[in-house]
């Protein structure tokens, strides 16, 4: 039955999206859809000849040119990547999650490894000095080899929760760790050892990076900046809060570059040889810094809030614009009221209306990540779709946008139909129950026969995803 939906649906947007072809003795005429949209953007990776930026929300990531033109649009193997980092190879991005580790050429090549050992809370990945890579996930540090061999190096004995890992100027890896007063140097055989540094107060190390002088510099969640050489002695310094560093990069120029804390909308320089601090670069950028990696040229910056990156340059321009990708791929097509086609983009959580007229209306759903499925003309002409991400059935009638919570118990709604009852049904990808919905949103489950799962596969597709 899945089978053969997912057939009616291919052939459907044949039908609609093939070039001016003959197909059957028959015309068919395509009609591209308005796909442009305003995403935010995630983490940041710069090769020279590129800059990779993670999408909040979704299961890829975006290949901009160094003119800050969005060039294409890769999906990701299973789950939305948590941490990204260039390869020091071929300009390729390395992508982490908790289901594994994957690699996008610049000619949209991917390789994935299926790794779950990795597990919940990835927050960051590196190529380290050895060539391996290094993965920093809750209370675990993992090496993984180019070929998918994998290592784990547990911190839990230790109580340290590692948060970000970068190569130091020993070439050695260090890590900063969460509310633990302290960092951690480890060697390419994996061998940790952890200085501390002293505060008043439990302190997390919110980001660190290594300095053109030879040392280690951090920013602690208070807002603190300190110094260790390889040895691990510590120097603190203190900063006014209109400079207090948040996440840190160091530039080609041999300053250190830091985003506002706290959703400040600035950054800042900083000398590491001197220790002089400033200038400081205003932006226009609500939500304020919540990555930034540097390149050849300058400094690349995004704000998740402002669904907007930019670039700081050595020589003091700045270059700003909103992260606007294409709209996903079209994943589900069904007829509506009045002769219209309705159409849904899942990875840009959105529907889109086309009338005989060839008019197009377009809906966004307000919650990144809803990843909308599936749609249908419900008994009473409003058209209901399933959101697999958002755990809610959807509705648009009369223009109106609504949405409608499915109960706990009914996860990742997928397909939907209407049934000879004049009810909707729907499956879920996860379970053995079909489910039943009036139009008032009254919900009745139904048991599948054990070993059957009511829902659908996921979808993959090659190559871009936008």
């Amino acid at each position: 039955m899945i089978v053969h939906r997912n057939i009616r649906v291919l052939s459907a947007l044949l039908l609609l999206l093939l070039p001016l072809s003959v197909l059957h003795g028959a015309l068919v005429e395509r009609f591209p859809l308005a796909r442009t949209m305003a995403e935010s953007p995630g983490r940041i990776a710069v090769t020279p000849t590129h800059v990779w930026v993670s999408i909040v929300g979704r299961m890829a990531v975006a290949k901009v040119g160094l003119d800050g033109t969005i060039l294409d649009v890769y999906g990701t193997r299973m789950i939305e990547p948590s941490a990204i980092t260039a390869d020091p190879r071929d300009g390729s991005v390395w992508y982490a999650s908790s289901l594994g580790i994957g690699r996008v050429t610049p000619a949209g090549e991917q390789l994935f490894y299926y790794l779950p050992q990795l597990g919940w809370g990835v927050y960051d990945i590196t190529v380290g000095s050895d060539d391996n890579l290094w993965v920093a996930t809750y209370y675990k540090i993992f090496r993984i080899t180019r070929m998918g061999e994998l290592r784990e190096f547990p911190m839990q004995p230790l109580e340290l929760d590692p948060y970000r890992i970068v190569v130091g100027p020993d070439h050695n890896l260090w890590i900063s760790f969460h509310y633990a007063n302290k960092i951690g140097r480890m060697t390419p055989a994996g061998e940790l050892a952890p200085f501390s540094f002293t505060t008043p107060w439990p302190d997390s190390v919110n980001d660190i990076t290594r300095g053109s002088d030879g040392a280690l510099w951090f920013a602690t969640h208070y807002g603190d900046l300190y110094k260790s050489t390889p040895a691990g002695a510590m120097t603190r310094f203190t900063l006014s809060s209109d400079v207090a560093p948040g996440e840190m990069t160091h530039g080609n120029d041999g300053s250190i570059y830091w985003g506002g804390r706290f959703g400040a909308q600035r950054i800042v320089k900083f000398n590491p040889r001197t220790h002089q601090t400033g200038p400081t670069y205003p932006l226009n950028l609500p939500g304020g810094v919540t990555t930034l990696e540097a390149g050849s040229s300058g400094v690349w910056y995004a704000g998740n809030e402002a669904r907007a990156f930019g670039r700081l340059g050595y020589d003091a321009s700045l270059q700003q614009w909103p992260f606007l990708t294409r709209g996903g791929a079209l994943n589900a097509i069904a007829p509506g009221p009045d002769q219209s086609l309705w159409i849904v983009q899942t990875e840009a959580g959105r529907i889109v209306r086309r009338a005989k007229t060839g008019e197009q209306t377009a809906w966004t759903l307000p919650a990144i990540g809803s990843r909308p499925l599936e749609i249908v003309q419900g008994p009473d002409s409003a058209m209901y779709f399933t959101e697999e991400g958002g755990d809610a059935i959807g509705k648009i009638a009369n223009g109106v946008l609504t949405e409608i919570p499915v109960p706990t118990q009914y996860k990742k709604p997928s397909g939907i139909t209407v049934g000879p009852d004049n009810n909707l049904w729907f499956t879920l990808a996860t379970g053995d129950k079909i489910v039943r919905m009036t139009t008032a949103g009254a919900f009745t489950e139904f048991p599948v026969s054990p070993g059957v799962n009511a829902g659908s596969p996921s979808r993959r597709r090659n190559g871009s995803a936008a």
